[in-house]
């Protein structure tokens, strides 16, 4: 059974007109509710045993902060500069470069392209992943290479309130 976790970065701050898009960090509203998350990973006994993230600065530091809560290792997270700005079939190669030892999965990036590889995979689509959301899938295959082609099942989600 492998467990992917898509996450979405927390709400960034627009305050710097001059900083480009991909440095943005998070906004304090935006820690807040990347905190709140990461509490309510633990709560639930959700461990990762990858984290992958985009290089976007605020995505870094959403990953950062789930990390710490769920004592993963922050000079582990695997921070890849094609999830940022990609498309769904991006996110597919990623996941299929994930070992097969390895069940947990949390790949924290940006919408739209995390919802529109989210609903390849649900019975009834979302409209979007919110800021600080997630969608908990899980894959009944053994191999990442086969999730496509194998029964999944939304598990949890969590799109919040805004």
């Amino acid at each position: 059974m492998k467990e992917l976790f898509l996450i979405r970065h927390g709400k960034s701050s627009w305050k710097e007109a001059a900083v480009h898009d991909k440095d943005r960090p998070l906004r304090v509203k935006g820690v807040e509710d990347v905190y709140e998350l990461a509490t309510t990973f633990k709560e639930s006994n959700i461990y990762p045993e990858l984290i992958i993230s985009s290089s976007a600065t605020r995505s870094w530091q959403t990953a950062r902060i789930i990390a710490n809560g769920s004592s993963y290792p922050v000079d582990r997270i695997l921070v890849k500069d094609q999830l940022y700005a990609c498309g769904k079939q991006e996110l597919f190669d990623e996941v299929c470069r994930i070992p097969n030892d390895i069940q947990t999965v949390m790949l924290v990036g940006h919408d739209p392209s995390l919802t529109n590889f989210a609903n390849t995979f649900l019975k009834h689509p979302i409209e979007k992943i919110k800021t600080s959301g997630f969608i908990h899938l899980k894959f009944d295959s053994g191999n990442w290479t086969e999730i496509t082609n194998s029964p999944s099942q939304l598990a949890r989600k969590h799109l919040t309130k805004r």
